[in-house]
Protein backbone atom coordinates (compact mmCIF):
# COMPACT_ATOMS: atom_id res chain seq x y z
CA UNK A 1 0.00 0.00 0.00
CA UNK A 2 2.84 2.63 0.99
CA UNK A 3 4.64 1.86 -2.02
CA UNK A 4 1.40 2.25 -4.30
CA UNK A 5 1.16 5.80 -2.87
CA UNK A 6 4.76 6.49 -3.06
CA UNK A 7 4.35 5.62 -6.84
CA UNK A 8 1.58 7.79 -6.92
CA UNK A 9 2.75 11.15 -5.26
CA UNK A 10 6.43 10.83 -6.98
CA UNK A 11 4.92 12.13 -10.38
CA UNK A 12 3.04 14.77 -8.30
CA UNK A 13 6.17 15.69 -6.83
CA UNK A 14 8.12 16.35 -9.87
CA UNK A 15 5.02 18.16 -11.52
CA UNK A 16 5.86 20.45 -8.45
CA UNK A 17 9.46 20.44 -8.56
CA UNK A 18 9.15 21.48 -12.41
CA UNK A 19 6.62 24.46 -11.62
CA UNK A 20 8.61 25.89 -9.01
CA UNK A 21 12.02 26.04 -11.40
CA UNK A 22 9.55 27.17 -14.35
CA UNK A 23 8.41 30.15 -12.16
CA UNK A 24 11.71 30.63 -10.88
CA UNK A 25 13.46 31.13 -14.37
CA UNK A 26 10.62 33.00 -15.26
CA UNK A 27 11.09 35.39 -12.37
CA UNK A 28 15.23 35.60 -13.08
CA UNK A 29 14.68 36.53 -16.64
CA UNK A 30 12.54 38.86 -16.12
CA UNK A 31 14.64 40.55 -13.62
CA UNK A 32 17.87 40.41 -15.72
CA UNK A 33 15.30 41.84 -19.01
CA UNK A 34 14.32 45.17 -16.21
CA UNK A 35 18.35 45.50 -15.39
CA UNK A 36 19.62 45.40 -18.54
CA UNK A 37 16.98 47.76 -20.22
CA UNK A 38 17.53 50.19 -17.04
CA UNK A 39 21.65 50.16 -17.55
CA UNK A 40 22.92 52.94 -19.91
CA UNK A 41 24.33 51.51 -22.76
CA UNK A 42 28.39 51.40 -23.40
CA UNK A 43 29.55 52.20 -26.73
CA UNK A 44 31.89 49.83 -28.05
CA UNK A 45 34.04 52.88 -29.22
CA UNK A 46 34.60 56.34 -27.89
CA UNK A 47 32.33 59.36 -30.24
CA UNK A 48 34.48 61.80 -31.49
CA UNK A 49 32.50 65.26 -30.93
CA UNK A 50 32.65 67.75 -33.92
CA UNK A 51 34.54 71.22 -33.68
CA UNK A 52 31.26 73.43 -33.02
CA UNK A 53 30.18 70.79 -30.40
CA UNK A 54 32.67 70.38 -28.45
CA UNK A 55 33.04 70.73 -24.75
CA UNK A 56 34.81 72.97 -23.22
CA UNK A 57 37.98 71.97 -21.48
CA UNK A 58 37.05 71.99 -17.80
CA UNK A 59 33.90 69.92 -18.95
CA UNK A 60 34.45 66.19 -17.36
CA UNK A 61 31.04 65.16 -17.67
CA UNK A 62 30.17 65.40 -21.61
CA UNK A 63 33.94 63.64 -22.31
CA UNK A 64 34.35 60.74 -24.38
CA UNK A 65 35.03 57.31 -22.66
CA UNK A 66 38.55 56.19 -23.07
CA UNK A 67 38.89 52.89 -25.20
CA UNK A 68 39.83 50.06 -22.73
CA UNK A 69 43.42 49.07 -23.46
CA UNK A 70 44.58 45.51 -23.33
CA UNK A 71 46.30 45.95 -19.76
CA UNK A 72 43.29 47.40 -18.45
CA UNK A 73 41.30 44.57 -19.60
CA UNK A 74 43.85 42.29 -17.55
CA UNK A 75 43.85 44.32 -14.54
CA UNK A 76 40.12 43.73 -14.25
CA UNK A 77 40.03 39.64 -15.04
CA UNK A 78 38.36 40.19 -18.46
CA UNK A 79 39.09 38.07 -21.37
CA UNK A 80 40.73 39.94 -24.66
CA UNK A 81 38.51 38.23 -27.84
CA UNK A 82 40.65 37.76 -30.94
CA UNK A 83 39.91 40.64 -34.16
CA UNK A 84 38.65 37.20 -35.61
CA UNK A 85 36.87 35.69 -33.30
CA UNK A 86 33.30 35.06 -33.66
CA UNK A 87 30.99 38.33 -32.20
CA UNK A 88 28.11 36.39 -31.42
CA UNK A 89 28.77 35.84 -27.40
CA UNK A 90 27.29 35.91 -23.73
CA UNK A 91 30.13 36.97 -22.78
CA UNK A 92 31.42 40.98 -21.57
CA UNK A 93 34.62 40.67 -23.03
CA UNK A 94 36.20 43.45 -25.12
CA UNK A 95 37.94 43.27 -28.49
CA UNK A 96 41.52 43.05 -29.17
CA UNK A 97 43.37 45.13 -32.01
CA UNK A 98 46.56 43.56 -31.79
CA UNK A 99 47.75 40.25 -33.84
CA UNK A 100 49.06 38.70 -29.95
CA UNK A 101 45.83 38.86 -28.51
CA UNK A 102 44.33 36.38 -31.07
CA UNK A 103 43.91 32.51 -30.23
CA UNK A 104 42.82 30.96 -32.93
CA UNK A 105 45.11 30.40 -36.06
CA UNK A 106 45.78 28.13 -39.40
CA UNK A 107 47.42 25.40 -38.71
CA UNK A 108 48.66 23.52 -41.44
CA UNK A 109 47.76 23.84 -45.60
CA UNK A 110 44.40 25.57 -46.28
CA UNK A 111 43.61 25.10 -49.85
CA UNK A 112 40.56 24.54 -52.90
CA UNK A 113 42.36 23.22 -55.65
CA UNK A 114 40.93 20.71 -59.00
CA UNK A 115 43.09 17.81 -59.98
CA UNK A 116 45.07 18.19 -63.67
CA UNK A 117 47.57 15.65 -63.82
CA UNK A 118 46.73 12.00 -63.34
CA UNK A 119 43.64 11.39 -64.08
CA UNK A 120 40.95 11.65 -66.88
CA UNK A 121 38.26 14.30 -64.96
CA UNK A 122 39.22 16.73 -62.88
CA UNK A 123 38.73 15.96 -59.19
CA UNK A 124 38.85 18.28 -56.57
CA UNK A 125 41.27 18.22 -53.69
CA UNK A 126 40.77 20.76 -50.46
CA UNK A 127 42.17 21.06 -46.94
CA UNK A 128 41.35 23.20 -44.11
CA UNK A 129 43.17 23.30 -40.99
CA UNK A 130 42.69 25.31 -38.00
CA UNK A 131 44.43 25.68 -34.51
CA UNK A 132 43.05 27.30 -31.10
CA UNK A 133 45.45 28.27 -28.22
CA UNK A 134 43.80 26.36 -25.19
CA UNK A 135 46.46 28.14 -22.86
CA UNK A 136 49.30 30.28 -24.05
CA UNK A 137 51.67 31.59 -21.01
CA UNK A 138 54.13 35.02 -21.71
CA UNK A 139 55.10 37.00 -24.12
CA UNK A 140 58.49 36.11 -24.36
CA UNK A 141 59.59 32.50 -23.98
CA UNK A 142 56.00 31.21 -24.54
CA UNK A 143 54.58 28.08 -23.58
CA UNK A 144 51.07 26.69 -24.76
CA UNK A 145 48.46 24.05 -24.90
CA UNK A 146 47.02 23.39 -28.32
CA UNK A 147 44.50 21.53 -30.33
CA UNK A 148 43.99 21.33 -33.84
CA UNK A 149 42.51 19.42 -36.72
CA UNK A 150 42.72 19.02 -40.25
CA UNK A 151 40.93 17.15 -43.13
CA UNK A 152 41.75 16.60 -45.78
CA UNK A 153 39.21 15.87 -49.10
CA UNK A 154 39.16 14.35 -51.97
CA UNK A 155 36.03 14.98 -54.36
CA UNK A 156 34.70 14.24 -57.64
CA UNK A 157 32.76 17.14 -58.07
CA UNK A 158 32.09 16.63 -61.05
CA UNK A 159 30.41 13.35 -61.94
CA UNK A 160 27.37 14.61 -61.71
CA UNK A 161 25.96 11.11 -63.02
CA UNK A 162 26.86 9.32 -59.30
CA UNK A 163 25.89 13.17 -56.90
CA UNK A 164 29.01 13.84 -57.20
CA UNK A 165 30.53 11.59 -54.65
CA UNK A 166 33.37 12.50 -52.00
CA UNK A 167 35.85 9.36 -52.87
CA UNK A 168 37.57 9.93 -49.48
CA UNK A 169 38.32 12.14 -46.80
CA UNK A 170 41.09 12.18 -43.61
CA UNK A 171 40.90 13.62 -40.44
CA UNK A 172 43.74 14.28 -38.21
CA UNK A 173 42.89 15.40 -34.54
CA UNK A 174 46.10 16.75 -32.34
CA UNK A 175 46.87 18.30 -29.11
CA UNK A 176 50.31 19.45 -28.18
CA UNK A 177 52.18 21.54 -26.42
CA UNK A 178 54.61 24.34 -27.99
CA UNK A 179 57.01 27.03 -27.16
CA UNK A 180 58.17 29.61 -29.13
CA UNK A 181 60.90 32.31 -27.68
CA UNK A 182 58.41 35.24 -28.91
CA UNK A 183 54.92 34.04 -28.91
CA UNK A 184 54.09 36.62 -32.19
CA UNK A 185 56.66 35.11 -34.13
CA UNK A 186 55.25 31.85 -35.10
CA UNK A 187 58.20 30.50 -37.64
CA UNK A 188 59.99 29.23 -34.74
CA UNK A 189 58.19 26.58 -32.19
CA UNK A 190 58.87 23.49 -31.01
CA UNK A 191 56.24 20.79 -30.63
CA UNK A 192 55.52 17.68 -28.35
CA UNK A 193 52.29 15.98 -28.91
CA UNK A 194 50.25 13.21 -30.24
CA UNK A 195 48.19 12.73 -33.47
CA UNK A 196 45.66 10.14 -34.43
CA UNK A 197 44.52 10.32 -38.40
CA UNK A 198 41.81 8.07 -40.04
CA UNK A 199 39.23 8.05 -42.72
CA UNK A 200 36.64 7.92 -40.20
CA UNK A 201 34.99 4.62 -41.71
CA UNK A 202 34.16 1.21 -40.20
CA UNK A 203 31.05 -0.77 -38.88
CA UNK A 204 27.78 1.40 -37.68
CA UNK A 205 24.83 -0.92 -37.59
CA UNK A 206 24.52 -2.99 -40.41
CA UNK A 207 26.75 -0.87 -42.72
CA UNK A 208 30.24 -2.61 -42.09
CA UNK A 209 33.20 -0.82 -44.04
CA UNK A 210 35.89 -1.88 -41.90
CA UNK A 211 37.35 -2.97 -45.07
CA UNK A 212 38.42 0.81 -46.24
CA UNK A 213 38.93 1.48 -42.59
CA UNK A 214 42.36 3.18 -41.87
CA UNK A 215 43.95 4.64 -39.01
CA UNK A 216 46.65 5.39 -37.16
CA UNK A 217 48.07 6.92 -33.90
CA UNK A 218 51.17 8.43 -33.10
CA UNK A 219 53.49 10.98 -30.86
CA UNK A 220 55.57 13.41 -32.44
CA UNK A 221 58.05 15.94 -31.63
CA UNK A 222 58.13 18.88 -34.29
CA UNK A 223 60.48 21.64 -34.76
CA UNK A 224 61.15 24.85 -37.05
CA UNK A 225 63.13 27.40 -37.31
CA UNK A 226 62.59 30.49 -39.70
CA UNK A 227 65.89 32.56 -40.73
CA UNK A 228 65.58 36.21 -42.53
CA UNK A 229 62.98 37.49 -40.55
CA UNK A 230 65.17 39.86 -38.64
CA UNK A 231 64.47 43.52 -38.65
CA UNK A 232 66.60 44.57 -36.30
CA UNK A 233 69.70 45.83 -38.73
CA UNK A 234 67.69 48.01 -40.06
CA UNK A 235 67.84 45.83 -43.43
CA UNK A 236 64.71 44.90 -45.84
CA UNK A 237 65.23 41.12 -46.28
CA UNK A 238 63.85 39.86 -49.28
CA UNK A 239 64.37 35.72 -48.80
CA UNK A 240 63.03 34.21 -46.35
CA UNK A 241 63.41 30.54 -45.26
CA UNK A 242 62.07 28.19 -42.62
CA UNK A 243 63.30 24.68 -42.23
CA UNK A 244 61.42 22.06 -40.23
CA UNK A 245 61.43 18.43 -39.20
CA UNK A 246 58.36 16.17 -37.38
CA UNK A 247 59.45 12.71 -36.18
CA UNK A 248 57.06 10.57 -34.53
CA UNK A 249 56.54 6.96 -32.86
CA UNK A 250 53.30 5.23 -33.77
CA UNK A 251 52.03 3.25 -30.81
CA UNK A 252 48.39 1.89 -32.69
CA UNK A 253 47.62 0.86 -36.49
CA UNK A 254 45.15 -0.53 -38.41
CA UNK A 255 48.05 -2.27 -39.99
CA UNK A 256 52.18 -2.33 -39.95
CA UNK A 257 51.99 -1.52 -43.99
CA UNK A 258 49.79 1.52 -43.61
CA UNK A 259 52.96 2.68 -41.03
CA UNK A 260 55.41 1.60 -43.58
CA UNK A 261 53.83 3.79 -46.51
CA UNK A 262 53.87 6.62 -44.16
CA UNK A 263 57.48 6.30 -42.86
CA UNK A 264 58.78 7.91 -39.45
CA UNK A 265 59.49 11.47 -40.31
CA UNK A 266 58.39 14.75 -42.32
CA UNK A 267 61.14 17.28 -43.71
CA UNK A 268 60.06 20.59 -44.59
CA UNK A 269 61.28 23.74 -45.90
CA UNK A 270 59.29 26.97 -46.15
CA UNK A 271 60.86 29.49 -48.91
CA UNK A 272 59.46 32.99 -49.37
CA UNK A 273 60.99 35.37 -52.08
CA UNK A 274 60.38 38.53 -53.14
CA UNK A 275 61.65 42.14 -54.73
CA UNK A 276 62.06 44.81 -51.84
CA UNK A 277 61.23 47.10 -54.73
CA UNK A 278 57.82 45.34 -55.68
CA UNK A 279 56.88 43.67 -52.38
CA UNK A 280 53.11 42.91 -53.34
CA UNK A 281 53.57 41.84 -57.18
CA UNK A 282 57.19 39.95 -56.95
CA UNK A 283 55.89 37.67 -53.73
CA UNK A 284 55.92 33.97 -54.13
CA UNK A 285 56.27 31.38 -51.28
CA UNK A 286 56.81 27.87 -51.65
CA UNK A 287 56.55 24.95 -49.16
CA UNK A 288 58.58 21.21 -49.81
CA UNK A 289 57.30 17.90 -48.05
CA UNK A 290 59.65 15.02 -48.64
CA UNK A 291 58.31 11.74 -46.48
CA UNK A 292 60.18 8.36 -46.71
CA UNK A 293 57.98 7.18 -49.75
CA UNK A 294 56.89 10.33 -51.09
CA UNK A 295 57.66 14.25 -52.04
CA UNK A 296 55.28 17.25 -52.26
CA UNK A 297 55.47 20.59 -53.56
CA UNK A 298 53.29 23.42 -53.21
CA UNK A 299 53.46 27.04 -54.41
CA UNK A 300 51.38 30.02 -53.66
CA UNK A 301 51.32 33.73 -55.56
CA UNK A 302 49.46 36.25 -54.06
CA UNK A 303 45.69 37.47 -55.45
CA UNK A 304 45.85 40.84 -54.08
CA UNK A 305 48.65 41.67 -56.21
CA UNK A 306 46.55 41.22 -59.32
CA UNK A 307 43.54 43.16 -57.54
CA UNK A 308 42.95 46.76 -56.51
CA UNK A 309 42.77 47.52 -52.48
CA UNK A 310 43.42 43.90 -51.99
CA UNK A 311 39.81 43.16 -51.51
CA UNK A 312 40.76 39.59 -52.73
CA UNK A 313 42.80 37.30 -49.39
CA UNK A 314 43.58 34.39 -50.93
CA UNK A 315 46.73 33.08 -53.50
CA UNK A 316 46.93 31.30 -56.84
CA UNK A 317 47.99 27.45 -55.15
CA UNK A 318 49.69 25.04 -57.43
CA UNK A 319 50.61 21.74 -55.63
CA UNK A 320 52.65 18.29 -56.65
CA UNK A 321 52.40 15.28 -55.07
CA UNK A 322 54.32 11.62 -55.98
CA UNK A 323 54.78 9.07 -53.96
CA UNK A 324 52.64 6.58 -51.32
CA UNK A 325 49.82 7.83 -48.75
CA UNK A 326 48.35 10.74 -50.93
CA UNK A 327 45.17 9.34 -49.21
CA UNK A 328 44.49 6.27 -46.76
CA UNK A 329 42.39 3.67 -48.32
CA UNK A 330 45.08 3.47 -51.45
CA UNK A 331 48.14 4.12 -49.81
CA UNK A 332 50.65 1.61 -51.05
CA UNK A 333 49.28 2.93 -54.31
CA UNK A 334 52.64 5.19 -56.02
CA UNK A 335 50.74 8.24 -57.64
CA UNK A 336 51.89 11.47 -59.06
CA UNK A 337 48.95 14.28 -59.17
CA UNK A 338 48.84 17.70 -59.55
CA UNK A 339 46.57 20.55 -58.33
CA UNK A 340 45.81 23.86 -59.15
CA UNK A 341 43.57 26.26 -57.15
CA UNK A 342 43.17 28.70 -54.12
CA UNK A 343 45.01 28.86 -50.54
CA UNK A 344 44.27 30.98 -47.69
CA UNK A 345 46.90 31.50 -45.71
Amino acid sequence: MSANRERKTRPAALVRWTATVAVAAAAFASAVRGARAAAPETPSEPSVPSEASAPAPSSKASAPLPTMTRAQANSEDKLLRSPGAPPRTAIDEPLGTDSEGQYFFLHDDNYFSFQTIGVERPRVKFQFSLRFEVVSLRETENFAFNLAFTQKSFWDMLDFDHSSPFIETNYRPEAFFSYRPLRSRRTREIQLGVQHESNGLGAVGQVDQSADSRGWNYVFLDARWGFGRDRSAGNDPWFFFTPGLRVWYPFESTSQALVNAEGYFLAYLDVDFRVTELPKASRVSARLKARRHSFEADVYYPLPALTTGGSVRAWIFGQVFTGEAERMITFADHVTHGYVGLAFQ
